[in-house]
């Protein structure tokens, strides 16, 4: 078994992230017989009973190697995903040690049996992103991650570790078949080497095409603010999939945001966007994803429930609005007294106003008037009792009541 390690500088220090393992053990022995200069990092999450004896391998491996060692212990207080909080947290950790020593490079122990389940795992979940599987070099968290072993197969660890009589943990949660990717194994373990060799091959190839695309992608959209919609629509499926993926996780970084956007539900997105004008759809948290036109855009959109109730005219300062004896003519309306208790409230669905030729949905309005839709929800419609739209401050005014004397103001706070 051989792994090139030549083009390493050795004048340069290498950060190891060590699990106890017999990919990352073996991974580690190699790294110091070639001479690197090595700083090791394990980090221990308590979740197995074997967990402790997976950091004493490592633990003692470096004492007897003088190679330092350092070890993190995080513990999951909030709800979630634990996988991904167990990844971001060992990730975080890494990073700090890689800074601290000042690291050339993190050596992780992926090998080639993970690189296809990889491919495997992220097809299955219709997932997207930079890579289909693990790369064998990229950069992540800010560090020059290194894959040495990315050619080898398990087995070969496995006869490395035995050989060299290198001491190594098996976590057992390997064997559970209540894991994706322990099923995915197992049904990879029906191939014959031959078949596996021919299938890491492919992906690779797969995988760079992929890259190579996706670079393209990038400099041609890059820095966009908005997309054209109509020309998005003249690239392929894939090439739509990857923009609009890279246009909304580079304008709202999240871990979370991006492992939601999988292949089906972009394509999912992209049906609503052709079959509406203008949409919006929500994102996560208050992000949503805005069509307006032909334009698409990411926008933070705040969706107010406001409501206010006046029994009589009061003076009245609001977040969202002032009432007061005067301003603009379209700022203003004439009140009678049995139009009173008043109700303030952004606009609902089933709001209609009085035109010269019967009725209009406010919603139509505000679709003519081109009022962008994060300020539609923000802004203070006006009804009397009979739940009749009175004044929209700016926009509308009751047009039996334009003739009228206005007696009752109101100063919206949003600009459309």
């Amino acid at each position: 078994m051989h792994v090139d390690f030549s083009f390493l500088d050795k004048t340069k220090k290498y950060l190891v992230a060590v699990s106890g393992g017999a990919d990352s053990m073996a991974l580690l022995d190699m790294a110091k017989k070639e001479g690197l200069d090595l700083v090791v990092a394990h980090v221990n999450y308590h979740f197995r009973e074997s967990s402790n004896r997976d950091e004493l391998i490592v633990k003692t491996y470096c004492s007897k190697h003088n190679i330092p060692f350092y070890i993190d212990e995080p513990k999951k207080e909030e709800k979630g995903n634990l996988e991904q909080w167990a990844r971001e947290s060992r990730y975080k950790f890494f990073k700090k040690i890689y800074d601290e020593v000042n690291a050339s490079k993190l050596l992780v122990a992926h090998h080639r049996d993970d690189v296809i389940e990889t491919y495997i795992f992220k097809q299955n979940r219709s997932s997207i992103g930079e890579y289909l599987t693990l790369p064998k070099n990229n950069y992540m968290f800010g560090m020059n991650i290194y894959r040495p072993l990315y050619e080898q197969n398990k087995k070969s660890l496995l006869d490395y570790c035995y050989h060299n009589n290198i001491v190594f943990g098996e976590d057992e949660t390997n064997k559970s078949s209540i894991y994706t990717r322990n099923k995915i194994r197992k049904e990879l373990l029906s191939k014959s080497e031959e078949e596996l060799n021919n299938l890491f091959i492919n992906i690779v190839k797969e995988n760079e095409k992929w890259m190579e695309n996706l670079g393209n992608i990038l400099k041609e959209y890059k820095g966009e603010k908005e997309l054209i919609f109509s020309k998005l629509l003249n690239e392929t499926i894939d090439s739509q999939i990857l923009i609009i993926y890279y246009y909304i996780t580079s304008n709202y970084k999240s871990s979370a945001l991006a492992r939601n956007l999988s292949r089906n539900r972009i394509l999912d997105m992209m049906e609503k966007l052709k079959n509406k004008a203008n949409i919006e759809i929500k994102l996560i948290d208050d992000f949503y994803l805005v069509k307006e036109y032909d334009k698409l855009f990411v926008k933070k959109m705040i969706f107010e429930n406001y409501e206010y109730t006046l029994e009589k005219f009061e003076f009245l300062k609001t977040p969202y609005f002032e009432i007061g004896l005067f301003g603009k003519n379209m700022e203003g309306v004439h009140v009678l007294n049995e139009d009173y208790p008043l109700t303030i409230r952004p606009y609902k669905t089933t709001d209609v106003i009085m035109i010269k030729d019967g009725h209009k949905k406010v919603s139509r309005l505000y679709i003519d008037k081109k009022i962008p839709r994060e300020i539609r929800n923000l802004l203070p419609v006006v009804l009397n009792n009979k739940n009749e739209v009175l004044l929209i401050p700016g926009i509308y005014k009751d047009l039996k009541r334009k003739s009228l004397q206005s007696n009752f103001f109101m100063i919206k706070y949003h600009k459309c």
